[in-house]
């Protein structure tokens, strides 16, 4: 999904340029620009950041739907992330966080590296 990898230089831009709606949403937008920076990242074209595959998100096209939720934003929502899928905004109590990330986790018992490689290209 290369072709989908923004055209903009990757890096934190200042929260005046980020066109979020919240500053809550702004910082999120920082955090995850920066994470991408090349001077940052260990792999930024395939997002990610640490660890040989601690990817930030799965692919672009979650990326640009992530980044348009969080731009979006109002007050009394939060953004959802499933294993990096995005799955929208959800009306929540004012206090509540801006983004809620679940995160599948393999059992070691019964996962090997081809597995994980395995659900990892099938977007799992």
């Amino acid at each position: 999904m290369y072709r989908l990898r923004p055209r903009y230089p990757m890096r934190a831009y200042p929260a005046a340029e980020v066109p979020a709606r919240l500053p809550e949403c702004r910082a999120i937008i920082h955090n995850i620009m920066n994470n991408l920076d090349p001077e940052v990242a260990q792999f930024p074209h395939e997002l990610v950041t640490y660890g040989g595959n601690g990817s930030v998100l799965s692919n672009w096209a979650q990326f640009h739907l992530t980044m348009q939720y969080l731009c979006q934003m109002e007050e009394g929502q939060t953004l959802v992330l499933n294993s990096g899928h995005p799955q929208g905004l959800y009306p929540c109590p004012p206090h509540s966080p801006k983004v809620t990330i679940c995160n599948g986790m393999m059992v070691p018992n019964y996962s090997t590296i081809e597995m994980y490689e395995r659900l990892y290209a099938l977007g799992c």
